[in-house]
């Protein structure tokens, strides 16, 4: 059956297709069970042995986006953030990175404003309208914008761990002096890579787990770079919850 309904990135009406995410060249090929957060917490609360799931034979990913911008993105910039990824699982699997809290300097060969986009188009295909505004959904359309929007924020790390999550839209409520803020942000992870996308007002709590990589958006060169990142292991079905970091719902 075709499914219609608005695209994710260029908020047309039209038939829309699976986006996989991450990429199919990263191995993202396999049928998966989806759980909801209200799914999770459903369980925790009735103390079932399973979670209620979604059935997803195509792999991880829903159909977000029309065809052009699917086919758009895959061929502007799939193949150098399957390369990106790949490299880092690589570098898990060989060098024995460690799968507690850490911190790794290596090089790699990339094109960091290409891998920056394909990210955002994750989130853009995963978190609601109100989240995402129109002007980052035009750093992803065009394919030679360099201007990140100032009032996000994108972190990341690689993660040494089989978790794969997407907690969208999620807030974290913050007393201040002028009232209660509340403070977005959605979280994608998979097998060997995670990423948070903060909005304004940013939220600090996470400042000394992810890794700021906003300024891959200031690079569009392919060659050999010196990257920074945290290494994390994401564990249970909760967002935020990593090897030796928790919060909150237990």
């Amino acid at each position: 059956m075709s499914k219609y309904g608005i695209c994710m990135l260029c908020s047309k009406k039209k038939k829309l297709t699976f986006e996989h995410i991450p990429p199919k060249a990263t191995g993202n090929t396999r049928p998966v069970k989806m759980h909801t957060l209200d799914h999770i917490l459903e369980r925790k609360e009735k103390s079932l042995e399973v979670s209620k799931y979604i059935q997803s034979q195509k792999g991880l990913g829903a159909y977000t986006l029309c065809e052009e911008c699917n086919n758009n993105t895959g061929s502007w910039y799939g193949v150098e953030f399957s390369d990106f990824s790949n490299t880092i699982g690589y570098m898990i699997e060989k060098e024995g990175l460690p799968k507690e809290q850490a911190n790794v300097i290596f090089e790699m060969e990339l094109n960091p404003l290409k891998v920056i986009k394909q990210i955002i188009s994750f989130f853009c295909s995963t978190s609601s309208l109100d989240f995402i505004d129109q002007s980052l959904r035009n750093f992803v359309l065009d394919k030679n914008s360099m201007e990140f929007p100032e009032n996000y924020l994108l972190k990341g790390y690689i993660n040494n761990g089989d978790t794969t999550k997407i907690s969208k839209d999620l807030h974290f409520v913050l007393k201040e002096k002028s009232g209660i803020v509340l403070t977005p942000l959605s979280e994608i992870c998979f097998y060997p890579l995670g990423f948070v996308l903060y909005k304004k007002p940013f939220f600090k709590g996470f400042d000394h787990l992810h890794t700021d990589i906003s300024d891959f958006s200031h690079f569009h060169e392919k060659k050999m770079y010196k990257i920074s990142m945290s290494i994390l292991q994401s564990t249970g079905d909760l967002p935020f919850v990593y090897n030796g970091f928790e919060w909150g719902i237990k």
